[in-house]
């Protein structure tokens, strides 16, 4: 009896620990960034919505401009259906695009939302089609991004 509640013991260590793991680097929800997390919260600066009934893949970039110093991430993001991510900070710039990954028709849509209101929209109906959305002060994200 003994054998069994130390083995049972060491299971739940174990699974407790997998679990943490799992929420810190690999759940999708927990960015490595406090700038950035997936769903909608009250104190966003900006809300990233991509909304397509099947598979997309993409990249959410921001930029971060304090003073004299700056900095820029890029997260990839993937999912099916509708997924919103919320930008915590304000930011200098920010670059979302996303593809279809399968080989639907439907309407693949990516909605920038500051305050409550739409600052940016775009979609694309075509099969394997994207879409790439870019807001922000061009000089600034260009002097840290040649590619934005």
């Amino acid at each position: 009896m003994f054998e069994i509640k130390n083995q049972l013991n060491k299971f739940l260590v174990g699974f407790i620990l997998l679990l943490f793991v799992f929420l810190v680097t690999g759940s999708g929800c927990i960015f490595s960034s406090s700038v950035m997390k997936e769903g909608e919260y009250n104190n966003s600066v900006y809300l990233v919505k991509i909304d397509y009934p099947g598979t997309w893949s993409g990249q959410l970039k921001y930029y971060l401009l304090n003073g004299s110093s700056e900095s820029n991430e890029a997260i990839s993001i993937s999912g099916s259906n509708g997924k919103t991510f919320s930008i915590l900070k304000s930011v200098t710039g920010l670059k979302v695009s996303a593809t279809k990954t399968d080989n639907g028709n439907s309407p693949l849509n990516i909605t920038i939302w500051k305050n409550g209101q739409v600052i940016a929209s775009n979609a694309t109906s075509e099969v394997g089609g994207s879409v790439i959305l870019k807001i922000g002060t061009y000089e600034e994200m260009k002097n840290s991004d040649s590619s934005f």
